[in-house]
């Protein structure tokens, strides 16, 4: 039964995390016209690095770090009614060990979303296994362009 529960947290996860993208994970376009000098909004570099490369990982980290925190207190609270579970201090329980607790969902909620991406590129891929399939694939990779010459 636990691994029921944790499939839903984590699939409750990945709709809040695709809202989240859908919604404020695109890119701006300011290549829209002026309308008072007829000239094209250029955005400054850093606009263009934050789209491109923090944008997407700022929203994740945004929507992860309170979903994991909630999930993890509302299950600490639904347990915590359990008979045979006795605590000296339930305050503390409630919010430094649903924090401990939470730390858990700090990893897998991402983990499990890029499990379930389309892998666009090499590198996503990489990101979303943690590295090592990536790194083990790059290897072979030049092994193989190695064989070829």
């Amino acid at each position: 039964m636990t691994h029921a529960y944790f499939v839903f947290y984590h699939s409750l996860g990945n709709i809040c995390i695709r809202a989240a993208l859908r919604k404020f994970g695109k890119a701006n376009n300011n290549t829209s016209k002026s309308k008072s000098k007829g000239k094209k909004n250029s955005s400054s570099p850093l606009s263009r690095f934050f789209d491109a490369h923090l944008r997407r990982p700022l929203v994740i980290t945004l929507v992860v770090l309170p979903l994991s925190y909630f999930t993890a207190f509302m299950e600490t609270a639904t347990i915590a009614h359990f008979p045979h579970y006795r605590f000296r201090d339930r305050s503390k329980m409630y919010s430094v060990g649903s924090l401990f607790y939470a730390i858990y969902f700090f990893v897998s909620f991402p983990w499990f979303f890029a499990m379930d991406e389309e892998e666009e590129d090499e590198e996503q891929e990489n990101e979303a296994n943690g590295g090592e399939r990536g790194r083990g694939g790059k290897e072979e990779k030049l092994k193989r362009e190695k064989q070829q010459r």
